[in-house]
């Protein structure tokens, strides 16, 4: 096989593979390790002259034959399971010369080729710094698997879990998928995490200011007993909602509060054809509404953006960002860093909806109450879980857990991550809810799961009798007239307060014809000022910026509130937590290894309690590799050092098997030092096809399987991942295993640990390399540092400030690497001497220097 054959053969798997474990400092000392298939596509090209010793890493049993620059080197691999290290001889190679590699055995598997001038020992140093020496795969954690992105009932929507049973076992499986508290208090606390995760994710924490809404109500068109007007408000300055206001006309008594004052409905649409004028057997609105109106209530429906005179922005998604491929197909997302998202601006509209027909004279605001049905309910779910004006909720054919949103309308950045669309039903308890749903609709499950665990938690709350389940339409996926009875009666009760709300039923009606309702017309054109895709998300992002200044500390009350709204977008941005010492697992692997005054164990950590784990096998867990460095002879656990390199614990092993000058320093100290592979690192990856993160979409597909927009909003991404196992990696120190723990991120993953700062607890000092990072390219946020929401909660500039006033050393920042923010909080805690900021990056000797001194 020639050349051109390997390479052509190798390209796709080496497109995007990166070199496995280049140890700091071992370029300097001619040590290299490099993926078989880089050195088969792109040669050698050493930095110094002379003679390299030449080994790899082979399958067993195999002869290796290379041809290195012409020269031919081979040798015979021994027998034995799995892969191990072969010396194959030594050639010249003179620096600055590419030279070519070849396999001349098209038989053998070659994972790895290490090559060095001086003593090297890659033997040594994969049983130092691997768990598996001898295994080629990945490690085996459940984070790769397909089962971390299935869903429950489909995996083209990116969920986390897949249930392949069915009947009353799948029923427990799904049910187990819940949180549950067994006490009030603890639901109270976990609904008010979920709660601010979910209005950080809808774009409301910080919340945006409230502009006029410069509503119009016009157009009314009289008939017996209802009125109904064309309306129009702003959102936000130049984007518009439109819609239609039913009122009655002589409707009963008991519906008429003080000064006249009647309950109102709010109606989501959800995407049935015609908007909010689709008059069908499945789904009429305009019926709905009419009898709305005749039962004594103040209605109002407006449609989603991009349907009918809602136009101005296609309801596919708002300017696209760091999408790769937006360009050629619209994504419902549009900037995943600042968190910018369809249903965030649905979310906003309905708010503001809720802002001003609670003004209307004719509106009592204690007696407001939303429906809808399909994207409809996601919007009622949404509103009543994040704003408690809504006095009763009725989302229909939708909320269950075996079926989410297909449309991203539906879906945000980050906002189903460890949650369910039940959990978020569950935020409007104590507040009447019902669910409605056909038995032979899309939540068959609806009266068996998912509504046993909203009275569980409604029963906490002392409200059993407030929440129901009604699955007596019939229809398939509607909100036909059965359905529509369903929630006539609902509110018959809890909004209008009828002695006999079984009777309240949708009566025959004729609505009026689209174009009579129908806001923007040629004789009624937009006003003026109306904004288009781009220039709405300047807007988001200009008032997302004009808060984060806002809030900058300045002085110890301005620092408060800074850490209460700003910390807290910052955690529910990266939503990962350090877990105690005693519910993480510690697994041994392998035997000790012993060096020259120093020790190496090795093995994985595993969070015992992670919730999800209790509906899946305990061999589908994260398995998070790490090996700790120990001083040889020194008993006193005093300090350890928690060391994150970009390439994982492989980067602090040099290829002669010994660690790198940092290690080797702060051993000599008496320091302990734990690295890991965070996720994606390290063992996660294998030298003969790269491991991709769930969130990652496959190829240049875009359908709702692929599309990252729906895999970032049920899955954490890859950085996201990564912090969360920096803070695993803490918690198992703390707990008084060490008095003293410090943080220290390397290169690129400086800003991995930087991330995970704000979260930390426990830590001495903190040592970051800021990576000479530009915050303000929207490129740099894009890939493997994508995080939901992180701009919106300030990124590394937050970060930094939340440290204070812990001792913190930021080095390479460069000159684009913002501090100020992080000066003026060490400043406002009288610990400006703890803060230290270098523009140039320091080495390992700076490092232990500071560390130890």
């Amino acid at each position: 096989m020639n050349r051109a054959t390997i390479t052509a053969l190798v390209l796709p798997l080496c497109f995007s593979l990166t070199n496995e474990a280049e140890a700091e400092g071992d370029d300097a000392q001619g040590f290299n390790c490099y993926r078989a298939v880089e050195l088969l596509a792109e040669g050698i090209s050493v930095a110094a002259s002379g003679k390299y010793e030449i080994w790899a890493w082979a399958e067993g049993g195999k002869t290796i034959r290379l041809s290195i620059g012409g020269k031919n080197l081979g040798a015979n691999q021994q027998s034995g399971a799995g892969f191990s290290w072969v010396k194959l001889g030594a050639v010249e190679l003179e620096a600055g010369t590419p030279v070519a590699v070849k396999i001349n055995d098209e038989s053998a598997r070659i994972g790895y080729v290490a090559l060095g001038r001086g003593k090297i020992d890659p033997v040594r140093y994969f049983e130092a710094a691997k768990l598996f020496p001898h295994r080629p795969g990945p490690i085996d954690d459940y984070r790769l698997s397909g089962r971390s992105v299935k869903a429950a009932r489909d995996y083209a929507w990116g969920r986390k879990y897949t249930l392949q049973v069915k009947g009353s076992r799948r029923d427990k499986e799904l049910s187990a998928l819940f949180h549950t508290e067994s006490t009030r208090e603890g639901w109270l606390r976990y609904s008010k995490d979920l709660k601010e995760h979910v209005l950080f994710c809808l774009g409301l924490l910080p919340m945006p200011r409230k502009t006029p809404l410069n509503a119009r109500v016009f157009d009314t068109i009289t008939h017996e007993d209802y009125t109904v007007s064309k309306v129009y408000l702003e959102s936000y300055p130049g984007f518009f909602v439109c819609g239609n206001l039913y009122r009655p006309i002589g409707a009963k008594g008991h519906a008429v509060g003080r000064r006249g004052r009647r309950p109102a409905v709010l109606r989501g649409i959800g995407h049935w054809g015609g908007g909010r004028f689709i008059h069908e057997a499945r789904c009429s609105v305009p019926a709905q509404m009419i009898n709305f109106a005749r039962q004594g209530y103040v209605a109002f429906t407006w449609d989603n953006i991009g349907v009918n005179d809602m136009d101005q922005i296609p309801h596919s998604g708002i300017a696209p960002s760091d999408n790769a491929g937006a360009a050629k197909k619209p994504m419902c997302f549009t900037d995943i860093p600042w968190g910018l998202s369809m249903a965030q601006l649905q979310t906003w509209n309905s708010i503001r909806i809720v802002d001003w027909i609670s003004t209307l004279p004719d509106v009592n605001p204690e007696r407001i109450g939303m429906t809808g049905a399909s994207g409809g309910g996601t919007q009622t779910l949404f509103l009543a879980a994040v704003d408690d004006r809504i006095a009763a909720s009725a989302p229909v054919s939708w909320g269950g857990v075996c079926c989410e949103d297909g449309c991203g309308c539906g879906v945000a950045p980050g906002l189903k991550v460890d949650t369910y669309n039940p959990e978020i039903m569950a935020l409007v308890a104590p507040r009447p809810q019902i669910m409605a749903c056909a038995a032979d609709g899309w939540f068959p499950s609806m009266p068996h799961v998912e509504y046993p665990y909203l009275r569980h938690i409604y029963k906490l709350l002392g409200a059993e009798n407030k929440v129901a389940v009604d699955s007596s339409a019939r229809g398939g996926h509607n909100y036909n007239a059965m359905s529509r009875n369903i929630v006539n009666r609902f509110f018959g009760e809890h909004l209008l307060g009828a002695e006999e709300p079984d009777k309240l039923v949708d009566k025959p009606c004729t609505p009026d014809a689209k174009e009579k309702l129908l806001v923007f017309t040629e004789k009624n054109p937009r006003p003026k000022g109306v904004v288009d895709s781009r220039q709405i998300r300047d807007c988001l992002i200009t008032e997302y910026r004009r808060l984060l200044d806002k809030l900058r500390p300045h002085d110890s009350r301005t620092l408060k509130k800074f850490r209460e709204v700003v910390g807290s977008a910052f955690y529910h941005s990266v939503y990962a937590r350090q877990p105690k010492p005693e519910d993480v697992k510690l697994t041994k692997v392998g035997p000790t290894v012993k060096g020259s005054g120093y020790t190496i164990t090795k093995g994985t950590m595993c969070r015992e309690h992670y919730r999800y784990f209790r509906a899946s096998s305990p061999s589908h867990r994260e398995k998070i590799p790490y090996i700790l460095f120990s001083p040889a002879g020194t008993k006193d656990k005093g300090t350890v050092d928690i060391i994150i390199h970009p390439r994982g614990k492989a980067g602090l092993v040099q290829l002669s098997g010994e660690p790198v000058e940092l290690v080797k320093k702060l051993l000599a100290d008496g320091h302990d030092v734990l690295a890991i592979d965070c996720f994606l690192v390290g063992e996660y990856q294998s030298p003969f096809q790269r491991t991709l993160a769930p969130d990652i979409p496959r190829g240049d597909k875009y359908e709702s399987g692929t599309r990252p927009d729906y895999r970032t909003c049920y899955n954490r991404t890859e950085q996201a991942w990564r912090v969360q196992d920096i803070l695993t990696a803490i918690g198992t120190c703390t707990g008084g295993k060490y008095s003293k723990i410090n943080l220290i991120g390397l290169r690129r993953a400086g800003l991995w640990c930087l991330m995970a700062r704000p979260l930390a607890e426990g830590i001495g000092r903190t040592v970051i390399d800021a990576d000479s990072f530009d915050p303000e390219d929207d490129t740099n946020w894009a890939g493997a540092m994508r995080v939901p929401g992180i701009r919106r909660a300030g990124g590394f500039r937050a970060a930094c400030a939340l440290v204070a006033p812990d001792r913190l050393l930021i080095h390479n920042t460069g000159s684009k690497f913002k501090t100020d923010w992080a000066r003026d909080a060490y400043r406002v805690e009288k610990a400006s001497e703890d803060l230290t900021i270098r523009r140039e990056q320091l080495r390992g000797r700076g490092i232990a220097a500071y560390l130890t001194q």
